[in-house]
């Protein structure tokens, strides 16, 4: 039922009326509503509002099956007014003339009579309202007389009577006779058409019009689309052909039309119930709910409030996401449109959420002061800047006190540990503030750190003191020293003062680790770890001018002299005589008078002589521009090393300063010594700098020695066995000589008197 209003007894009823007789009528409202429906259409009766009488108030409250939105009829505009009052009077004449022709056969009907007529009066227009264009009447009952319009009943026409008609008089008994006789006959006649259909008064309405009726069940219906369905399925009156029952049949099919639209759009949302995004695109372009009408304002309305849960739940989501992110949050709080106006539970998430942000900041506050603590500037920056503390209220107050307390600790606790680092080598200072500063007397929080590291301090600087002592104690002693270096945990990964200590120390054992490594050389096999046996690398010329003759005639060193002049000054014929003259005195000599077979043989004599524990490393001077580097050979794989050198044979250009350059990343020369032989009979030819190659390596590795065989004493590696300390140019001018010169520079990798 819908409550229409709420009003005061004494507004209409008079305070000297019979307001029995009036309750009287308004308690029988159901009985007089069914009868009217008996008789004539539901919409009809539902002009009668239904009462609510409060007996200990003045007031009675009027309610009504119809659905909509009631309005008093007199706020209606004049042309609504119009409506409505002929809607109103033509039901409140269909009830009088109900009234005044009801069939008395039954008691009820005989009781029930007198109140309806009564029911037909109430006090004025303001006393109806209008619910969708259907006029409702409250205080109906009260008042003298209907405001209806004037109810007349019918009228009998009497025929008019021809003055020129002939009246044929009849005897009045047979007059009479024949009444009785017709009569008779009637009676007879109804008796036994009773007799064979009885009438049901319940069904008995003489009243009713068919399209009336149905146009009254249709706008009963209104916009209930199971009325509607049920009016469409079963009233057979939308089937008559007549225009009006036409149109009011279409009206029923557009009705039902836009109830399937609107049945449609239901499951439409149901759908998309949890996906805002979908619910408001179908708020924005579904062109019911544009302008919407009857049951689409109401789904308008809870369409509206589906999305606002949605956005709820979902903000609701996005907040619990964001725990813990202060900035977001408040990014939350200041950006999202349903809490800048909030509304409904809108208003409650919204303080939750401050409460929220309240409680991050707190949390993220407390955490910055945590990690800040020991850095005063830092912690000052906080309580300068942090917008919570600047007037703070519930728990940040106890917030601020702690880190005010934390700031005045922190410039105490800086100052110590300032007055303790600036004491690390004082020891006797650094023992008199661990026994006389109060707060590390009764060290708390981080002044235990500071304790430690004072205890820390003062050991450091005791054993700093020892270890100077030891070392100076120490002196030449080899042996002590090495004990310091390898023991003394200080000096294993020495910083500060202790690297400069550590310093000292090396510089102290340098002699003895220079002795050491100098040594290496003449202990034998099994005397010396194997991993510190002295590297040898030969550096073995294999250019063009090896297949010269090893000893140089005096007519053969004149056509060479006169060659280099005759190429120097640019005499090509003479420099094509010269070279007929050379090959010719060059034929004489054969391949084993040759400097590069001396040179193999010098090799092949040296190699079973150099210790088992020793590898031996070859590089190749070849052809310009890259000299080629072969590889180290184990004492087993000496075999190799020799066939690897005699398959060799004279080519062009002499790489001087790339093979030394390749020999010198092939060997240590720091931690034991090392020794590169260079066997060659000439200079450098791949426009290299040896010289300075060889310096470069002489500084980087202190051990190294660079020995030249110089065939036929040309001076042109003095420069590289200048550039070691130990090195030297042994010339060769001979086959003989070129033997035993190579085994004399290899003797400074090679001991005396070890047995092989």
């Amino acid at each position: 039922m819908l409550r229409i209003a709420r009003v005061k007894k004494s507004l209409f009823i008079p305070s000297d009326s019979n307001e029995e007789k009036v309750f009287s009528v308004l308690s029988k409202h159901g009985d007089i509503v069914k009868l009217v429906k008996q008789h004539l259409s539901p919409v009809t009766a539902s002009i009668f509002a239904s009462p609510t009488v409060h007996k200990t108030s003045d007031e009675i409250e009027w309610s009504s099956e119809l659905k909509g939105q009631p309005v008093l009829l007199t706020s209606l505009p004049k042309e609504q007014q119009q409506q409505a009052k002929k809607l109103l009077n033509d039901r409140l004449s269909a009830i009088a003339r109900l009234s005044d022709e009801l069939p008395q056969q039954t008691p009820e009907n005989q009781r029930l009579q007198p109140l309806l007529k009564q029911a037909l009066h109430y006090p004025s227009d303001d006393a109806v309202y209008v619910i969708n264009g259907q006029p409702v009447i409250t205080f109906w009952g009260v008042g003298g007389e209907t405001k209806s319009a004037t109810v007349t009943s019918p009228t009998t026409v009497m025929p008019a009577i021809n003055q020129t008609q002939k009246i044929t008089k009849t005897p009045r008994f047979i007059s009479i006779l024949g009444w009785l006789a017709l009569l008779a006959l009637l009676a007879f006649l109804i008796w036994y058409w009773l007799a064979k259909n009885p009438i049901n008064w319940n069904d008995y309405n003489p009243f009713i019009d068919e399209y009336q009726q149905l146009v009254d069940q249709v706008k009963l219906a209104d916009d209930d689309c199971l009325a509607l369905d049920k009016i469409y399925q079963s009233n057979i009156s939308l089937q008559r052909p007549e225009e009006k029952f036409t149109l009011i049949k279409q009206q029923v099919e557009g009705k039902l039309a836009i109830c399937e639209a609107y049945k449609q759009l239901v499951n439409t949302i149901k759908l998309a119930q949890g996906n805002c995004l979908e619910l408001t695109t179908i708020l924005a372009e579904n062109p019911y709910l544009k302008t919407p009408k009857g049951i689409f304002v109401a789904l308008k309305q809870q369409l509206q409030n589906d999305i606002k849960l949605c956005e709820f739940y979902k903000l609701e989501s996005i907040i619990k996401e964001a725990a813990n992110n202060c900035p977001e949050l408040d990014n939350i709080l200041q950006n999202n449109p349903y809490l800048k106006m909030p509304e409904g539970s809108f208003i409650e998430l919204k303080e939750r959420l401050k409460s929220d942000i309240q409680r991050c900041e707190y949390n993220s506050l407390k955490s910055k002061i945590q990690k800040a603590s020991g850095n005063c500037p830092e912690l000052s920056n906080i309580l300068k800047n942090n917008q919570y503390l600047q007037e703070p209220q519930d728990k940040f107050i106890e917030l601020k006190q702690q880190l005010e307390s934390s700031i005045n600790l922190c410039t105490e606790y800086q100052a110590l540990k300032s007055k303790i680092e600036a004491a690390s080598d004082n020891c006797k200072l650094l023992k008199s503030i661990e026994k006389e500063d109060q707060y590390l007397q009764n060290a708390d929080s981080m002044f235990v750190k500071l304790k430690q590291r004072t205890a820390k301090l003062i050991k450091r600087c005791e054993a700093y003191q020892a270890l100077e002592s030891s070392i100076k104690q120490a002196g030449k002693d080899c042996k002590k020293l090495k004990q310091l270096a390898k023991e003394n945990d200080f000096l294993q990964n020495a910083k500060g003062k202790y690297a400069k200590l550590k310093r000292q120390l090396d510089k102290q054992r340098r002699p003895c680790e220079k002795k050491k490594i100098e040594n290496l050389v003449n202990l034998c096999p099994g005397q010396r770890p194997k991993k510190l046996a002295p590297e040898l690398v030969v550096v073995f010329d294999a250019s063009g001018s090896m297949k010269h003759p090893a000893e140089i005639s005096s007519k053969l060193q004149s056509l060479t002299q006169q060659m280099e002049q005759a190429q120097r000054s640019g005499n090509p014929l003479g420099v094509l005589a010269l070279g007929v003259a050379l090959n010719l005195e060059m034929s004489k000599y054969g391949p084993s008078q040759s400097r590069m077979y001396a040179a193999k043989k010098a090799v092949s004599s040296l190699v079973p002589k150099i210790p088992s524990d020793m590898n031996t490393g070859l590089v190749v001077l070849k052809k310009c521009s890259t000299a080629q580097k072969y590889r180290f050979y184990a004492p087993n794989e000496r075999r190799q090393l020799l066939s690897e050198i005699n398959r060799l044979n004279p080519t062009q250009g002499t790489p001087l300063g790339s093979g030394l350059s390749i020999a010198g990343s092939m060997i240590d020369g720091v931690k034991k010594p090392a020794t590169i032989i260079i066997i060659s009979d000439g200079e450098e030819s791949c426009n290299a700098n040896p010289c300075a190659i060889a310096r470069q390596l002489a500084r980087s590795k202190p051990y190294l020695t660079i020995n030249v065989v110089d065939i036929l004493g040309t001076g042109a590696g003095n420069c590289l066995a200048k550039a070691t300390k130990k090195g030297k140019v042994y010339t060769a001018r001979n086959m003989r000589d070129i033997i035993k010169m190579t085994e004399q520079a290899a003797s400074s990798a090679i001991p005396k008197s070890c047995k092989k």
